[in-house]
């Protein structure tokens, strides 16, 4: 008999994701508040990405994947200072994969040749890498690091 499923996880956390070899691919994005965690989201949506989640995600594993999503009453919304919560201008995923954990980080905390890393997510070993979410290049980075990735089934 195979174990229960683990029930969901809530992070505080964004999750963004954009199309990539063939499939919706997901950005987990963590920081503390005031980070650039939903900035960064609003300048990957002005570019074709789609919105997941932005504060709060359930996290939950299915087989070897991660999945993320919105808790309901937060889905389609997302947070612009100085305006407040607002529906996303861009239509929404209501759930993706995981890919990849973005943990923002002050630009002179990150190393410039880093070592490959993974974090776990739900119980699964997740691609993790360290952005300065409000630098002018994040979104590119965080593109590249995304494309850059192993295609998983």
């Amino acid at each position: 008999m195979s174990p229960a499923p683990r029930p969901p996880t809530i992070l505080h956390a964004g999750l963004i994701c954009a199309w990539r070899a063939g499939r919706w691919r997901g950005a987990l994005i963590l920081g503390p508040s005031g980070s650039g965690k939903s900035q960064l989201a609003l300048s990957a949506l002005s570019q074709g990405w789609r919105l997941v989640a932005d504060d709060r995600v359930l996290v939950w594993a299915d087989g070897n994947q991660v999945y993320g999503r919105s808790p309901e009453p937060l889905s389609g919304l997302i947070e612009v200072r100085g305006l407040g919560v607002v529906p996303s201008s861009v239509p929404i995923r209501a759930f993706c994969t995981i890919d990849l954990v973005v943990h923002l980080t002050p630009a002179a905390a990150i190393e410039r040749l880093p070592d490959r890393a993974v974090e776990r997510v739900a119980g699964h070993p997740v691609a993790r890498f360290a952005l300065d979410g409000f630098s002018t290049h994040s979104l590119a980075t965080l593109a590249l690091a995304l494309e850059r990735l192993p295609v998983r089934p």
